[in-house]
C-alpha cells in the first residue's frame, strides 16, 4: 500500500492519510512515532485528529483535509477500513474503497485512479535515529515531535553527559538549574520532571506548557496520603496478550486489551479510553457463538463481573439482573424464589446480555425467542449516556436493543419477566419424516415445546414432546449410552468417516438405532430440561423460515443430499419453532417461524467438508424467505438484510444516532451494516 502510495504521486496525484490518534505514552510509543515518521515520509500530507481536534467520521475532519489538499469531494478517492468511516465520505461525494484484504482494494484503487498498482512490492524504509538524543523518554519523542514541526531540543542536566560540571554544590539547586532555560514548552520525565515543575513553580512566565511525565522517582515531591475518593477514579485495567477463542474454537481473536469491568463506572472509562484512542469496543458473553460475531482486535468487555442479581420482584414475576449473569446461575437464583424463565436455549453458560445479543431461542409456537422475556432493558452509550429502555420510556431503542448485535451500545442491565417455577415431562419417540410433516398441526398443538430431530440420508426422526406436569422427578439417563456411546464413540466413528465419508449415512443410520428408536420419558424442574450439555465441538448453520414453509424447505434439502451423494451431512437437522413478535432484527419479526439448524461436528478437531451441503442449505432457506440466526456463521450482507428484514433500515437510524462513530462495529458487523 505504501509503494502503491508512491505511485500514484509519482501519477500526479496527492496523497493524505486522515488518522485517528491520540498523544501515546504508552509502552509501544517508539513504535507509532516510528510508523507516523514513515508514513509522512511517503504521503503528501498526514492528519492527526489529536493535532487536528476532531476525528473520524466528522465530516469537519474531511472537510479540512479536502482543503489542505485543495481538491473538491468528487476530486477524491477515499479508503478506510471501517465502513462507518466510508459512510460520511461517500455521503460527502467522494468514491469510498472498504479495505478489507489489501490485494482487492488495491484493485478497486487501480480501476478507479488509473494508475497501476499491483505488483508493488510493500516496505517500510528504515527509521534514522536523532544524533542527540541522551534520555530514553526523549529519544521515543523526538521523532515524532520533530515531524510535527516543533525544533526539539533534549538537554543534558547540569554535571551530566557534556554539560559542564560547577564545583559549587549551590549551583545544583533547583532554582539554579532553571535559570539557564529559556521559554520553551517542557517535557520532563523522570528526574526531568521535577525540573520541569520547579521551572514551572519558580519561572512561570517562561513556560507555556509544563508538562511532567513522571514523579514516581522524584526525591523532591512529597507523596499525598491516597483519599477514598482518589481510589474510587483509578483508571480500570486493561490485559495485554489475551486471545479470544469461542467454545467450538472455530474462530479466535487477539484484542489489544482485554477488560473485565466490576461498575458502571469503569465501563464508562472503558469507553472512554476507547474514545480518546479511536478504538473499537466489543462486550462478549459466554463466547458460545459458532461464527465470529464477537471477535475483535482492538478492546474488548467480558461482562462476567457484573453478574448480580439486583432485584426480585415476586409480585410481578419479574427479575432485574446485571448483563453479565449466566443463565445457569440465574436459574438457580430464580428457582430459589419460586420463579423460572418460560423458555430457554440449550446452552445454559451464556451471559444474560449475550442471549438477547443474538436471539437466542428454543421451541414452542405459543414462545417467542428469548428476548420476548425482557420487559426493560438499561444501555450505555458510546457517549457514555445510559438510557433506561422499556416499552413505555425509550420504545424504538428498546425494540432495537432486544436483539442488539451488541452494536448499540454496552447492556448494563435487564429485567426478565419470569413465570411460576414448574416442572417438565419430556417425551421422546420415533417417527418418519413424512409422518411429522403431514401432522405438523397436529404435533404442535399436542405439546407445548415440541421439536423434532431429523437424521439425513434417512427417513428417520426423533419427535420430542416437552409439557408442563406435576409428576416427581424422574429420570433415567445413561452414562453408557449418553457419554460412551453417544459422544466417545461417535465421535471416533465421525473421525474415522473423515477418511471414508461413505461411511456417514450408515452412522446416521446406526445411532438412530441405538440411541433414539426407543420411547423415553424424564421429568424435572424446567431448566434441567431445556438445557444439556454440547459434546462435541461443530459448525453450526441455522435460519428461521416463514411457518409455511416448513415442509417445502425440508423436502427440498432433502432431496438435494440424495441428489448429491457425494455430499454427506451429519445428524441431526433440528428442526424448532417460535412465535412472531415485532423485535427489529428478531428472525421471527411479524411472523411465526420454523427454526432449521444443520450442524457437521469437528471430530477431534478435525474440520470436515461442509462448503457445498453449506452452500446449498442457504440457497433453499433463502428462496424460503428465510432469516439466519445471528449468532451462527452465514455469508449474508446488508443488501440481504435489507430484502429480509421490514425494520432493518429503522434499526440501522437508531444504530447511526447511538454510535455515530461505529465504536461498537467489529468485521463481522461492517458486512451486517455496510
Amino acid at each position: 500500500m505504501l509503494e502503491a502510495a508512491v505511485r500514484l504521486q509519482d501519477s500526479g496525484f496527492k496523497t493524505c492519510v486522515l488518522t485517528n490518534t491520540w498523544v501515546d505514552d504508552s509502552a509501544q510509543r517508539e513504535g507509532t512515532a516510528q510508523a507516523l515518521s514513515s508514513l509522512s515520509g511517503h504521503f503528501n500530507l498526514l492528519i492527526e485528529s489529536c493535532r487536528a481536534g476532531m476525528r473520524k467520521p466528522e465530516p469537519a475532519f474531511y472537510s479540512l483535509a479536502l482543503d489542505k489538499l485543495n481538491a473538491k469531494p468528487q476530486e477524491a478517492i477515499f479508503l478506510d477500513d471501517i465502513g462507518a468511516n466510508l459512510k460520511v465520505a461517500r455521503e460527502m461525494g467522494m468514491a469510498t474503497i472498504l479495505v478489507g484484504d489489501t490485494t482487492e482494494a488495491l484493485k478497486e484503487l487501480q480501476t478507479l485512479s488509473g494508475v497501476q498498482l499491483l505488483g508493488c512490492e510493500e516496505f517500510m524504509p528504515s527509521y534514522c535515529r536523532p544524533t542527540d538524543v541522551a534520555h530514553g523518554f526523549v529519544s521515543i519523542k523526538i521523532p515524532a515531535l520533530a515531524d510535527a514541526g516543533f525544533r526539539v531540543l533534549a538537554l543534558d542536566m547540569k554535571g551530566y553527559g557534556e554539560s559542564t560540571a560547577p564545583p559549587d554544590i549551590e549551583e545544583y539547586s533547583q532554582e539554579e538549574i532553571c535559570k539557564g532555560i529559556p521559554q520553551v514548552t517542557l517535557i520532563g520525565h523522570d528526574w526531568g520532571g521535577s525540573v520541569v515543575w520547579n521551572m514551572a513553580q519558580c519561572y512561570p512566565e517562561r513556560v507555556s506548557l509544563p508538562t511532567p511525565k513522571r514523579f514516581g522517582c522524584s526525591p523532591f515531591l512529597q507523596k499525598q496520603k491516597e483519599s477514598p475518593a482518589s481510589k474510587q477514579l483509578k483508571m480500570v485495567q486493561g490485559m495485554e496478550g489475551f486471545q479470544f477463542q469461542n467454545w467450538a474454537l472455530t474462530y479466535s481473536s487477539n484484542p489489544e486489551l482485554y477488560f473485565q469491568p466490576t461498575s458502571i463506572e469503569e465501563v464508562r472509562q472503558i469507553l472512554e479510553l476507547a474514545r480518546q484512542r479511536g478504538k473499537k469496543v466489543k462486550v462478549v458473553g459466554g463466547g458460545h457463538s459458532p461464527s465470529d460475531i464477537a471477535c475483535t482486535e482492538d478492546f474488548m468487555i467480558r461482562m462476567d463481573k457484573m453478574n448480580k442479581v439486583l432485584e426480585v420482584d415476586k409480585k410481578k414475576r419479574q427479575a432485574t439482573v446485571e448483563a453479565g449473569i449466566f443463565l445457569c446461575d440465574l436459574n438457580e437464583e430464580l428457582a430459589r424464589h419460586g420463579l423460572a424463565m418460560s423458555n430457554l436455549g440449550a446452552v445454559a453458560e451464556v451471559a444474560a446480555a449475550g442471549v438477547i445479543g443474538t436471539g437466542t431461542h428454543n421451541t414452542g409456537i405459543e414462545h417467542g425467542i428469548l428476548p420476548t422475556q425482557v420487559v426493560a432493558l438499561t444501555l450505555m452509550t458510546a457517549g457514555g449516556e445510559i438510557l433506561k429502555c422499556s416499552d413505555s420510556l425509550n420504545e424504538e431503542i428498546f425494540q432495537a436493543a432486544r436483539l442488539h448485535l451488541g452494536s448499540l451500545g454496552v447492556i448494563l442491565d435487564l429485567t426478565i419477566q419470569c413465570v411460576p417455577a414448574f416442572r417438565l415431562l419430556e417425551l421422546q419417540f420415533p417417527s418418519t419424516l413424512t409422518e411429522v410433516l403431514d401432522n405438523l398441526d397436529f404435533h404442535m398443538k399436542k405439546s407445548e415445546y415440541f421439536r423434532f430431530l431429523w437424521f439425513p440420508h434417512t427417513e428417520n426422526v426423533r419427535v420430542i414432546y416437552q409439557d408442563r406436569t406435576d409428576k416427581p422427578v424422574q429420570n433415567t439417563s445413561s452414562w453408557f449410552w449418553g457419554y460412551a456411546v453417544g459422544y466417545h464413540l461417535l465421535e471416533f466413528l465421525l473421525w474415522v468417516s473423515t477418511f471414508l465419508p461413505r461411511m456417514v449415512p450408515w452412522i446416521n443410520q446406526i445411532f438412530f438405532s441405538l440411541l433414539s428408536s426407543g420411547r423415553d420419558e424424564r421429568v424435572d424442574c424446567s431448566h434441567r430440561i431445556f438445557t444439556y450439555e454440547c459434546l462435541f465441538k461443530q459448525h453450526v448453520q441455522d435460519w428461521a423460515v416463514p411457518m409455511g414453509k416448513t415442509k417445502e424447505a425440508l423436502l427440498q434439502l432433502k432431496a438435494w443430499l440424495e441428489n448429491n451423494q457425494t455430499v454427506v451431512a451429519h445428524f441431526p437437522v433440528e428442526v424448532r419453532f417460535a412465535r412472531g413478535d415485532n423485535i427489529l432484527l428478531s428472525p421471527c419479526f411479524q411472523r411465526d417461524s420454523c427454526y432449521m439448524n444443520i450442524i457437521m461436528y469437528r471430530p477431534y478437531g478435525k474440520e470436515v467438508p461442509r462448503d457445498q451441503y453449506w452452500a446449498a442449505y442457504e440457497e433453499i432457506m433463502q428462496n424460503a424467505g428465510g432469516r439466519p440466526h445471528w449468532a451462527k456463521a452465514h455469508s449474508c450482507t446488508r443488501k440481504d438484510f435489507q430484502r429480509m428484514y421490514p425494520g432493518f433500515q429503522k434499526f440501522c437510524s437508531i444504530r447511526e444516532q447511538l454510535d455515530p462513530t461505529g465504536m461498537f462495529l467489529n468485521s463481522y458487523l461492517e458486512k451486517v451494516f455496510f
